[in-house]
């Protein structure tokens, strides 16, 4: 298996150095921009974090999805499949380099982000108005760094669920589809309809849970507004974390079994 890793490893190695130099290029050029007092820098830097922020999870579906894909497609992963590696060793290899370095990426970025803020949080003057409308963020990190964290750990298995399916739907399209024409189209069906299912899963239990009532409290305290996750809204992201991960068991099983049984090498 670290063998197998490795050489995911070794042959997205390019791919890897250039979005995480981005990232850190981008963020050297937050700090020189904040602490040489140049605000174009700053603002343009800021702005790509925050895109970078929000593509991560992309980035790292894009990153897996390729793993995959190319092995099917080009004949140096064929010859991988031929090796006498089992099928669930050389899957659950793209699978476990994908999410670390998916883990990775969030981690690099959140750490940029809360570095910055925090920079930032305290230049500003205390008094003034957009300080306080910061404030509620700055005391939820504060004050709730197990919440936030519970977030984003969410948000990467609801990324690594969707990866799941994304993989079953290439290995369908590949093998009982045999990549015929239209294959590519029912693939994204399937893809969609799963997608959909889960969602509406997770929608089913946060009505019986919380009665559709998840999200973020506000509370007045001595130190101004503060922001709170009720005790049902985390019991819901639990929940909603189990069943993406049971998901993403099921779903990357029937990858498993189409690769080795269906798809001809």
């Amino acid at each position: 298996m670290g063998t197998l890793m490795k050489y995911e490893i070794k042959k997205s190695k390019l791919l890897l150095f250039i979005t995480f130099g981005v990232v850190l290029i981008t963020e050297l050029a937050w700090l020189i921009g904040f602490y040489g007092k140049i605000e174009t820098l700053s603002i343009i830097a800021t702005i790509l974090l925050v895109c970078f922020g929000v593509i991560s999870a992309f980035i790292g579906m894009l990153f897996s999805i390729t793993l995959y894909n190319d092995d099917l497609k080009k004949k140096s992963g064929y010859m991988l499949f031929m090796t006498p590696r089992s099928t669930i060793q050389i899957i659950a290899s793209k699978v476990i380099v994908s999410f670390c370095i998916t883990v990775a990426l969030v981690i690099l970025l959140s750490l940029c982000g809360m570095l910055d803020f925090s920079l930032f949080y305290k230049s500003t003057d205390p008094d003034a108005l957009f300080t306080q409308i910061l404030k509620p963020i700055a005391n939820t990190f504060k004050e709730n760094p197990g919440t936030i964290i519970l977030i984003i750990f969410n948000l990467i298995i609801q990324v690594f669920a969707n990866i799941a399916i994304i993989y079953a739907a290439i290995a369908l399209s590949k093998s009982v589809l045999g990549n015929k024409k239209g294959s590519g189209f029912i693939a994204f069906l399937f893809w969609l309809g799963f997608t959909i299912v889960i969602s509406l899963i997770t929608s089913f239990v946060d009505k019986i849970v919380a009665n559709n009532s998840t999200g973020f409290e506000f509370a007045f305290t001595n130190d101004g507004l503060s922001l709170s996750m009720p005790s049902q809204t985390i019991t819901v992201f639990v929940l909603a974390l189990c069943l993406n991960l049971v998901f993403s068991v099921i779903f990357y099983g029937i990858t498993i079994w189409l690769t080795d049984k269906k798809l001809s090498l």
